[in-house]
């Protein structure tokens, strides 16, 4: 800040010379803080004016205010985000139950598909036999048939009525004994057991896990005549499992409902065939209710994990169940988090700076309280919820399935989920249509898998949302187009009316500087970059743009300039404590001037 004193002694204008390096906050702080009355009242004035509180009531009143706000504020923003924390872990387990509801049809239409294939394979026996051409090696070739494009079934065998292998597509195992296995033995304690998966043993023969799929065989007149097992190796499932994106940390298992581990994603070679029937699944919730979700340690670990089941339809002795773990599900809450504590902070830093303002210009006039209240009432902090949805497009047949939060967030009920895209692109603002049509056009053309834009949306109040929407390609057809994509729809309106107020308000600060009466001048290594119009008029500038991008070395008076430079050396090393010192200056008309400076 530079002072000066003319021969008459009236103050004269001074000036601030800051480093451009100085974040714009701090260097409108900094200038406030140091900013006093260049004109005191009279006595007449003094004796005059209304009666006013002592200054340190008035000072202690105005910061127990600005620390109440700051309080109620930082109540209101915990409010908000244990309110927006509840609505993503509810967000989280419906994804996990939709997930689990998945997988479970998938992992259903495999068992049938295996049932079906011991049908067809009995069925080939039954004519082989039927025309005397029943034969180990036809039986073979038959029983091969079955698995030729069955990936996930490596062998089928039949057993005879004592439990030994009489048909097997694999060779060296006609006459084992397996009686003692429980797909044998199920169908001679249990005869009216019709269809039975077994628990997952390890192949006698291969070592690896199998896990059986067995159906009875009986005579025209009902007998027992043997039983036809299918080996399921259970890796199969883990690839199934992985084409849905199920995100980081989450866990894909199928059990049995005794607690045995059948199969798991990611898979855990030790894991499978033990038995976890002491977990809360299996002990409360599983009895209680077929389908459910809920929030416990995981089934494999400690972790805290939103856990969605399900049993199969056609096997109630089987149940899939997805879990994923609570730090992912939080992850985007945090990140908001952040992003508000963050602009909470700056808010509040912003609000003790005017603070700090309002009670130093309460020297100058009474007016000042009524005013710094004013101006504090323009502050506020603005968080409110934001949501996630997740849409599923099948582009061949021009289908879209959307979760309910697609719906809510725009005022809607859910319906059945479906709605066509041409629907959506209704609500869409006319002015960012295009933006939604190109983005999806580049997509399909195979430009990107992965896109992401922001438009605004027409919410069932009539209002407009911000909404941000990311898809990604999963699959594409025989041509190599997009077949379906996969995507998110979230609302970003508070984000966009947090950057706004900012924005603005950066600008009103800034005008304030810009209409300040006293001299402020803003350098980047010695270079002129900024100067409002008391520094033109201080130096005799016809116009800023006279001024910026010059030296401040060619304001300075030579007797001044190594006080300057040695000035400049020292912000460059990282200084940026204000000191006072004096200074000649020299006007563009050649002028020189005494100034005091500090910066």
């Amino acid at each position: 800040m530079l002072e000066s004193d003319a021969d008459n002694g009236n103050a004269m204008p001074f000036a601030v010379y800051a480093s451009a390096s100085m974040p714009v906050r701090g260097l409108f702080l900094e200038f406030i803080r140091k900013m006093k009355p260049s004109v005191k009242p009279t006595q007449s004035e003094t004796t005059t004016s209304p009666a006013a509180p002592p200054l340190d009531f008035r000072t202690r009143q105005l910061f127990l205010a600005c620390a109440g706000l700051i309080l109620v504020s930082g109540v209101l923003v915990a409010l908000a985000l244990f309110h927006l924390r509840k609505a993503a872990i509810e967000s989280g387990e419906r994804l996990t139950a939709s997930f689990a509801h998945i997988v479970e049809e998938q992992t259903t239409r495999s068992i049938q598909l295996v049932d079906q294939r011991l049908q067809a394979a009995l069925n080939g026996l039954a004519q082989l036999d039927a025309t005397n051409q029943l034969t180990e090696q036809r039986s073979r070739t038959l029983l091969k048939q079955q698995l030729s494009d069955l990936p996930l079934v490596r062998a089928i065998w039949f057993l005879n009525t004592e439990g030994r292998i009489k048909y097997d597509s694999d060779t060296g195992n006609i006459g084992l004994n397996l009686a003692d296995r429980d797909y044998f033995q199920i169908f001679r304690t249990q005869p009216l057991t019709m269809f039975y998966v077994g628990h997952p043993v390890r192949s006698r023969t291969t070592g690896t896990w199998l896990i059986s799929v067995a159906r009875p065989v009986h005579t025209a007149d009902g007998k027992f005549a043997g039983v036809i097992v299918a080996a399921v190796e259970p890796s199969y499932f883990q690839t199934i499992w992985r084409q849905a994106d199920f995100g980081a940390g989450a866990t894909v298992a199928l059990w049995r409902r005794d607690g045995t581990l059948m199969m798991r994603s990611p898979i855990k070679d030790e894991e499978i065939g033990k038995n976890f029937s002491t977990r809360p699944l299996f002990s409360k919730w599983l009895p209680a209710s077929p389908v459910g979700a809920f929030q416990n340690s995981g089934l494999f670990d400690d972790d805290l994990r939103s856990l969605a089941y399900r049993t199969l339809a056609t096997q109630p002795d089987l149940v899939m169940v997805v879990t994923q773990s609570l730090v992912v599900i939080l992850k985007p809450w945090r990140e908001f988090a952040m992003l508000a504590l963050t602009i909470w902070i700056v808010a509040v830093t912003i609000l003790l700076g005017l603070c700090v303002f309002v009670s130093r210009m309460w020297k100058q006039r009474a007016r000042a309280e009524a005013a710094g209240r004013e101006m504090a009432q323009r502050l506020a902090l603005a968080t409110d919820v934001a949501s996630i949805g997740i849409w599923d497009w099948n582009v061949d047949a021009d289908t879209l399935f959307a979760t309910s939060r697609c719906f809510t967030m725009l005022g809607d009920d859910r319906g059945d989920g479906n709605r066509s895209r041409e629907q959506w692109l209704e609500r869409v603002h006319p002015e960012d249509r295009h933006t939604v049509v190109e983005t999806v056009q580049a997509a399909l053309a195979g430009a990107d898998s992965d896109y992401t834009y922001e438009v605004r949306m027409w919410h069932a109040d009539g209002s407009l949302r911000w909404v941000t929407v990311a898809g990604r390609v999963l699959t594409h057809n025989a041509d190599g187009k997009p077949s379906r994509i996969l995507g998110i729809r979230m609302d970003v309106t508070e984000r966009k009316r947090a950057e706004t107020a900012m924005q603005e308000s950066e600008e009103r600060y800034r005008a304030l500087v810009e209409w300040s009466p006293e001299p402020v001048c803003v350098h980047r290594d010695g270079k002129i970059i900024y100067v409002n119009p008391a520094t033109v008029k201080m130096v005799a500038a016809k116009s800023a743009q006279e001024l910026v991008g010059r030296s401040v070395l060619d304001l300075i008076h030579p007797d001044s300039r190594q006080i300057v430079l040695a000035r400049l050396k020292n912000l460059a090393g990282g200084d940026t404590q204000n000191t006072l010192y004096e200074l000649k200056f020299v006007k563009l008309d050649g002028t020189a001037i005494d100034v005091e400076i500090r910066g």
